[in-house]
């Protein structure tokens, strides 16, 4: 019998923080780097700085006592804009207010189609609520695999935006 769980323990410990990275690099559109410094910096951009600056907005998918999945967030998007220079961040201003904590979810591909993307949202939503926050989204290109899995779990809405060449996709879920 499986058992997933949804855990906020803190902090991380080395084990599962070599655990997120796997499935944040398994995951990733990038898959190949020139260098091991290219690869960490790319880490740092779209997951490290995040695991840093909010421990309290770290989420875990566990399977049997293995992580399959995690959720990480900023609660306000439009103060870290200048700081994490995430390039395209900025296309969004101004639907930051309605829509203020952004996202980052993973979930390692033995565990998809099994619900745990959707009990992370359904984690994030709830301290949102919590906290009083309005909505919360993501950012991810037009047309990738993952516009349904939003669309999915109520981020309905939406606004595209070019970017070096391709499309940008903002997608807020209202709380």
């Amino acid at each position: 019998m499986t058992s997933l769980v949804i855990d906020h323990r803190r902090p991380l410990d080395d084990e599962e923080l070599s655990d997120l990275k796997n499935i944040f690099f398994m995951s990733s559109s990038v898959q190949s780097f020139k260098d091991e410094e290219s690869r960490e910096h790319f880490y740092q951009r779209w997951l490290g700085q995040y695991l840093d600056r909010f421990p309290d907005w770290i989420w875990l998918a566990l399977l049997n006592n293995k992580i399959v999945g995690y959720i990480v967030a900023s609660p306000d998007s439009l103060s870290i804009l200048n700081d994490f220079k995430i390039p395209g961040m900025e296309l969004f201003e101004e639907h930051y207010s309605r829509f203020p904590v952004g996202l980052h979810i993973n979930v390692d591909s033995q565990a998809r189609g099994m619900g745990v993307g959707e009990k992370l949202i359904s984690k994030l939503s709830e301290e949102c609520q919590i906290r009083k926050l309005p909505g919360l989204h993501a950012i991810t290109s037009a047309g990738d695999r993952n516009n349904h899995f939003y669309r999915k779990n109520n981020f309905l809405f939406e606004y595209e935006a070019p970017f070096k060449g391709h499309r940008l996709l903002f997608m807020g879920k209202s709380l």
